[in-house]
């Protein structure tokens, strides 16, 4: 959703604290979701689901949100590249296919996807260090054309729609339970239900990591994406995913 801001506007970076909060926003934000699909792509929802927690994976020594000044970061989103500005860093879109060839050859220092599929990916191969600053839960939707599903009879897309919310709640009951294990097999740190552990260095963030995070999210972050969706958009973001976070989103 690159070029589409209000879809964006779902998973902006650093807004969502954690799994449950991720829900709600996904759930308030959900009508507007429904409305710019309809709008824009003729398309209709059919349901929002997420990934383990996106955090950072480095090549090189991180101590906290301050180490990642200078360095270039794999990013997969507008809102992420513009978190990875406001702590200093140099954003870089790659594919995720591409990332560990990539660390490899110093293209980039670090990159950012979530905690599980950074381990069956194998990043820990590349990575030293894995920096649990939480920015984001790659929230993604399901649609289908309304060219298709007005084709369809009414048993069809009732099936249909029961099977998707079933998936949804699964994904986010599934992707909450295994975040904690993509940590643990990650870094060694606990037990992994998924193969041999890796030994990245776990770097927990201090409350001065949360607070810059913080301060990066309401300077430029939101900011940033206020001027990209325009003042009738970011007034709409206010008023629900505003409302769930405490957060405000002003040019």
């Amino acid at each position: 959703v690159a070029e589409d801001a209000v879809l964006e506007g779902l998973d902006l970076a650093g807004v969502a604290r954690d799994f449950d909060q991720a829900r709600k926003i996904a759930e308030i934000y959900k009508p507007i979701m429904v409305e710019a699909l309809e709008k824009q792509y003729n398309a209709k929802l059919l349901n929002l689901y997420p990934w383990p927690t996106q955090m950072f994976f480095c090549n090189g020594d991180v101590t906290g949100i301050g180490s990642l000044k200078g360095k270039r970061i794999r990013v997969q989103g507008a809102s992420q590249g513009d978190f990875v500005e406001g702590v200093g860093g140099v954003p870089v879109t790659i594919p995720f296919a591409e990332v560990v060839p990539a660390m490899q050859r110093g293209v980039v220092d670090c990159g950012i996807t979530g905690t599980m599929p950074g381990y069956l990916a194998r990043w820990y191969e590349v990575a030293t260090h894995a920096f649990e600053l939480p920015v984001g839960y790659t929230i993604t939707f399901t649609a289908v054309s309304y060219n298709t599903w007005n084709r369809m009879n009414d048993d069809t897309k009732a099936l249909i729609l029961e099977q998707m919310k079933q998936f949804e709640d699964r994904a986010w009951e599934v992707n909450n339970q295994v975040d904690r294990n993509g940590i643990y097999c990650g870094t060694g740190t606990g037990p992994c239900p998924n193969g041999e552990p890796a030994n990245m260095k776990h770097v927990v963030p201090s409350d001065a990591d949360i607070a810059e995070r913080e301060r990066v999210l309401q300077e430029v972050v939101l900011k940033r994406w206020a001027e990209r969706c325009g003042a009738e958009c970011a007034a709409r973001w206010n008023e629900t995913v505003g409302q769930v976070t405490g957060l405000k989103a002003a040019m």
